[in-house]
């Protein structure tokens, strides 16, 4: 059960579920056709699921000095499992992902969709030993790497060149996801400032305070306010239910959140805001259901 918490099952399922939302729901309501099989997307999200594991893992692993500052409690290494049988751990995941991506690219006949998923490895591996560090590298890095999860999907499918209108929706989509998760890392970083702090790391709450940490989490919260206003507006008269699902569930959500958000002051209500961020990203997703085809 251990293992599940320490490889971040709920952010799994988040983006298992983008993926099998595009494959299933989006690209047959525009009546595109699928190039992948049943099997093939599930090697996909396995893959992807596999890496995205691992780099949780290898994070993990270097950010021991932090956790031991910031969450004393919930360190796993080297209370669960030592560095070296983390670090092998990491590289067992790694492996089972590269290999369904290589299954996958001989099975497509392209081998040069393997490369799809050696970025993210790489990338995720820079970020947990040095781009973490930097203001802003770190934060914005990992949100693009959910967005960059379902063009993955979207490129293995061959949908980017012959479907406009719904690499549109998938883009407003990885839109939402993006600006919900960087706000939700902002948050994290508030939470962790203490251990960050000592161990180096510049971050906005480090950088600018409390205060300039919870007017950039507004900043980005108001431009996703913005972005779910217009589009209720823009699809009001062709997309009803999806116009009055954004304005009911997700923007009443994000209103909710600011109002928590300006009377946080503990690591404790700095936590119980990253988990509304995530019932939110969660809230937001379900919307494609209520799209009509254009």
């Amino acid at each position: 059960m251990y293992f599940f918490q320490i490889i971040r099952w709920k952010n799994l399922l988040m983006i298992a579920l983008l993926q099998a939302l595009i494959a299933y729901h989006l690209i047959p309501l525009f009546n595109a056709s699928r190039q992948l099989s049943d099997f093939q997307f599930v090697v996909v999200v396995l893959a992807t699921l596999f890496i995205t594991a691992a780099g949780y893992i290898i994070n993990d692993l270097h950010d021991v000095p932090i956790d031991r500052i910031n969450r004393p409690e919930k360190t796993w290494i080297p209370r669960y499992l030592s560095t070296k049988n983390a670090f092998i751990l990491y590289m067992l995941l790694t492996g089972i992902g590269l290999a369904l991506a290589l299954f996958l690219s001989v099975r497509l006949d392209n081998y040069w969709n393997v490369l799809l998923f050696i970025i993210p490895i790489i990338l995720l591996y820079l970020y947990a030993i040095y781009l973490q560090k930097i203001l802003l590298v770190g934060n914005i890095l990992v949100s693009l790497l959910i967005v960059y999860s379902l063009f993955i999907l979207m490129i293995l499918e061959k949908q980017m060149d012959t479907q406009e209108s719904l690499v549109q929706v998938v883009l407003v989509l990885g839109s939402f996801a993006f600006l919900l998760n960087f706000a939700r890392e902002i948050v994290k970083d508030t939470q962790d400032r203490i251990g960050d702090a000592a161990n180096g790391v510049r971050s906005i709450p480090i950088r600018y305070g409390m205060k300039g940490s919870v007017r950039f989490v507004e900043i980005l919260v108001g431009i996703t306010i913005f972005l779910v206003v217009f589009l209720a507006v823009y699809l009001f008269n062709t997309q009803l239910a999806l116009s009055l699902y954004l304005i009911t569930g997700v923007l009443s959500g994000l209103f909710l959140f600011l109002s928590q958000l300006h009377k946080a002051k503990k690591e404790t209500d700095f936590d119980k805001l990253s988990t509304l961020l995530k019932l939110l990203m969660f809230v937001g997703i379900i919307a494609v259901l209520f799209i009509k085809p254009f």
